[in-house]
């Protein structure tokens, strides 16, 4: 609930007059915002971790996966609509999004909490790291690196180097929300049924796949035609980030009890983050360097090949 607070506060900040007045406190607010998101991202993913049964975790995950993607489907729907009949106005979509956020909030204070979601006694409960997760650690490294891609520089070659508007990323973002409603669980249940190791070995081909059109596409093709693959590149893309659950249900199956479930994820997504960032330092180095986006996307194929590398060691030995 405190999570959903916080990002409801960060979103309503950037509304108000004299609190976002120059690039700083920007700064501030997007970051209370975002500490708020990130905190939950992970909190969700223990709370079905914990309470599902062992053998259906990953379906479990999945279908509370479809149900956030429906949620980003009725944000895509309207933002589409609100900017292409009504308002240009970014107020309106950060107060929808933190009023949202605050229902949200008031629905987990009033949620009741089994006895298996235990609390950390001190700080040494809440940061696990173990020999024996390695190999989760690793492929969340690799993930956070790879993910910044899409993050920063897939909207960036749409928006600022293709010139495509908000209207137009709403519509790209309906269509992977339109796809994911029914892609999630399904990667759920093959998560189930074929286990983390393929599934993330299958997610590895793809994203090598997905950035090498991303860098190839404008040398390839025509501008029209390219546009097509680069969005067509952005969706799948969007879709991949469905996967993330096959590490999540390979930590809940590997850790040496309950206890230390919730904190191994966290400590996923510290290591998850800190990649990022050097991911995004070094792509935006790269690009301004060579004066070339495809730089940035073959540098992120390499990193999904190491990732597939790793994800292949999935049930052996941790050396």
């Amino acid at each position: 609930a405190v999570a959903c607070f916080l990002l409801g506060a960060g979103l309503v900040a950037l509304t108000l007059p004299g609190f976002a007045s120059n690039y700083w406190l920007l700064c501030l607010w997007i970051t209370v915002a975002s500490f708020g998101q990130h905190f939950f991202l992970v909190i969700v993913d223990a709370i079905v971790l914990h309470t599902a049964p062992p053998d259906k975790r990953s379906l479990r995950l999945g279908q509370m996966k479809s149900v956030v993607t429906a949620g980003g489907l009725a944000a895509a729907i309207f933002v589409w609509i609100k900017w292409k009949y009504f308002s240009h106005n970014f107020n309106i979509d950060f107060l929808t999004a933190a009023g949202c956020a605050f229902v949200a909030g008031i629905i987990l204070l009033k949620m009741k909490h089994p006895g298996q979601l235990k609390r950390c006694g001190s700080w040494r409960d809440r940061l696990v790291i173990r020999r024996k997760y390695s190999l989760y650690y690793t492929l969340e490294a690799f993930f956070g690196a790879r993910k910044q891609v899409f993050l920063t520089f897939g909207f960036w070659l749409l928006v600022f180097t293709l010139g495509k508007s908000a209207e137009y990323m709403g519509i790209l973002m309906f269509i992977a929300g339109v796809i994911g409603l029914g892609f999630r669980p399904l990667v759920g249940k093959l998560i189930q049924v074929y286990g983390e190791r393929r599934a993330l070995l299958a997610e590895s081909v793809m994203v090598v796949l997905v950035c090498l059109g991303y860098a190839l596409a404008m040398k390839c093709f025509e501008r029209e035609t390219a546009v097509l693959i680069l969005s067509c590149c952005f969706v799948v893309d969007a879709s991949l980030f469905a996967f993330g659950m096959a590490r999540a249900s390979y930590i809940a199956r590997i850790v040496n009890g309950r206890e230390d479930l919730t904190p191994s994820l966290y400590t996923g997504m510290a290591v998850n983050h800190v990649t990022s960032i050097i991911g995004a330092i070094a792509g935006g180095l790269l690009w301004k360097i060579t004066g070339d986006h495809m730089w940035v996307f073959l540098f992120a194929a390499g990193l999904g090949c190491f990732y597939g590398y790793y994800a292949n060691r999935i049930g052996k030995p941790v050396v």
